[in-house]
């Protein structure tokens, strides 16, 4: 029986993760603790922990050498569950090596957080798969870097999914996978064995903080638009995962995204008001209001969407508050993003595909005009519906927080 939990994440944690992660309800039945592992995996990164006081009883290890890892891993036994907050990459694997070479439970999220024009493609069928991986790498090899070979290689591993490749890997299968919509049961990220894996469907974790405002009748304030900034310009993961700087300047990005919504309050009468990517806390809201011209409000992305008339967006994951909360969504892209459709950040593909899931047309900043020809009040019911079903939360399903059907699940007070 699970008696301890612990994650093992790959960026700053603070108090907004401490309330994703739960650690409070799985605290009633484990003791909890997390390893930050940044500068293992990101030893190039170097990131700010001041934040880390502020964040209440949790049981939190920084780890900066392979060494300390080591030692942590060699003192769990088969009552502790792991449960590292990455993908399997050529920049993690060590990790799964480590867990898997010392016998230790492991568990996974598999979130398929909206559609993606790799992954989502998968088939089961071999032939398909191999063809459709061919398609895939040779339009990638326009941006192709020799560094970038381990990359790919983990990418074609977890493609062919073939348990035999993971095993010469050094890597087992994952113990329990925690699933969310119908689609994340598709794609493949980790080793999945089906006589040793337990399957655990809850939903993503924006579906918590949906339930619990769903019914506040909090009177609601003047009609406004709202944008999900993304923080394009100096977003973390440009230093980590994507290895480069954002492609924008300042003066390129904002000022071109000043003119649009300007052009939008004009036409809607709505004014524009900026929902702050959650992880922008390097940048003051002075100077993001600055760069904006717009009133910027951060920490408060669930509520400007449920209280809004419309939102602006270009691929935020923050979407799915539109679609609980059945608001209409103006997706915007620019004739720079739409080139990008190489290498590891290609919004030039995955705007487009978000909006055609939701039977949308992306408007162009550069291009104003083309509002005039997108009917952006309008939602389209049954595709909102299925997206739910496929990204967010299936129907029947439990109504509960995230952790507390994980925390019920392997502390064995629910079946499979």
């Amino acid at each position: 029986m699970i008696k301890k939990v612990v994650f093992i994440t790959d960026f700053f944690f603070n108090k907004r993760d401490y309330d994703r992660f739960g650690i409070e309800i799985l605290q009633k039945n484990f003791s909890v603790e997390v390893w930050d592992v940044a500068q293992l995996i990101y030893p190039h990164f170097q990131k700010d922990k001041k934040g880390y006081n502020e964040i209440p009883r949790t049981d939190l290890k920084i780890l900066n050498n392979r060494d300390d890892l080591t030692a942590l891993l060699s003192c769990l036994d088969a009552k502790t569950l792991l449960i590292p907050f990455f993908d399997l990459t050529h920049r993690t694997s060590f990790l799964f090596r480590e867990i898997s070479g010392k016998g230790l439970k492991y568990a996974v999220i598999q979130m398929m957080t909206f559609p993606d024009p790799d992954e989502g493609k998968n088939n089961h069928t071999d032939e398909k798969t191999f063809r459709g991986l061919i398609r895939r790498l040779y339009r990638k090899l326009k941006g192709f870097r020799l560094h970038d070979v381990p990359h790919y290689y983990y990418r074609l591993v977890r493609q062919l999914n073939r348990q035999w490749l993971y095993a010469i890997n050094g890597i087992s299968p994952a113990d329990y996978v925690i699933l969310t919509g119908s689609a994340s049961a598709a794609i493949r990220k980790y080793p999945i064995d089906p006589k040793r894996t337990s399957f655990i469907w809850t939903h993503t974790l924006d579906y918590d903080l949906y339930f619990m405002m769903k019914d506040d009748k909090t009177e609601r304030k003047a009609p406004y638009a709202v944008f999900l900034d993304e923080d394009y310009l100096y977003h973390k993961d440009f230093e980590t995962i994507l290895e480069s700087s954002s492609p924008f300047t300042p003066e390129e990005y904002y000022s071109k995204m000043q003119a649009f919504f300007n052009h939008v309050e004009r036409e809607t009468g709505l004014p524009v008001i900026i929902a702050a990517h959650p992880r922008s806390e390097h940048l003051k809201l002075e100077e993001l209001e600055r760069l904006y011209r717009k009133k910027v409000i951060r920490g408060q992305t669930p509520q400007l969407v449920r209280d809004c008339s419309l939102v602006i967006a270009h691929m935020s994951t923050a979407i799915n508050f539109a679609i609980l909360f059945q608001k209409p969504i103006l997706f915007v892209t620019t004739d720079k993003l739409e080139r990008m459709v190489s290498g590891k950040f290609k919004p030039g593909i995955y705007i487009a595909t978000v909006a055609r899931a939701l039977n949308q047309t992306p408007v162009n900043a550069d291009h104003p005009a083309s509002f005039d020809t997108v009917p952006i009040f309008s939602i389209d019911k049954k595709a909102y519906h299925d997206y739910r079903q496929a990204y967010i939360k299936m129907d029947g399903t439990p109504d509960k927080p995230f952790w507390e059907i994980v925390s019920s699940f392997i502390s064995g007070k629910t079946s499979e």
